[in-house]
């Protein structure tokens, strides 16, 4: 798969996630490496991701969707346009923390080891070639995780709403 067809299909993924989720309750969830966490306000995000930053726009069109984002933690943060909380939370290299214990560059097989089965597997819809699977696991019993995996089975990117 060409670097801009992944880009692009990773893009569309984290897209249809973030249109899809709704807002999430204010959790602790297992999550090692970072305070930050689901309910959190944009000071204690800020202050969780060590920035002072102010959230920026991710939809062009749509810019009360704000996002907050420590790209050397590989942390971003996404805040619902109402209440301005933290409702989604993803994790990329190099994030070293884990969540549910598991980690960024592990692959399916070792993720389905340490989480067992997932609790929905969306295999490349048909709709949309080229989508990378995802796996949902209910890690504390309120919010969900989503691992997206490369064409290596490797999870890249970690969502939790």
């Amino acid at each position: 798969m060409s670097i801009h067809l992944l880009s692009t299909t990773r893009a569309f993924t984290f897209l249809l996630f973030v249109l899809l989720a709704g807002p999430a309750p204010a959790a602790d969830l297992l999550v090692s490496g970072t305070t930050v966490k689901l309910g959190d306000s944009v000071a204690q995000a800020q202050a969780a991701l060590g920035t002072q930053a102010a959230p920026t726009s991710f939809i062009r069109d749509e810019p009360e969707k704000k996002m907050l984002q420590a790209k050397d933690k590989g942390v971003q943060v996404f805040f619902q346009p109402t209440t301005h909380l933290v409702y989604i939370i993803r994790f990329d290299a190099p994030f070293a923390g884990a969540v549910g214990s598991a980690r960024i560059g592990m692959t399916r097989a070792q993720l389905e080891k340490t989480l067992g089965p997932p609790a929905a597997d969306i295999r490349n819809p048909p709709s949309i070639p080229g989508t990378p699977p995802l796996y949902g696991y209910h890690i504390d019993g309120k919010s969900l995780a989503r691992f997206v995996f490369d064409e290596s089975e490797k999870v890249v990117t970690i969502f939790v709403q």
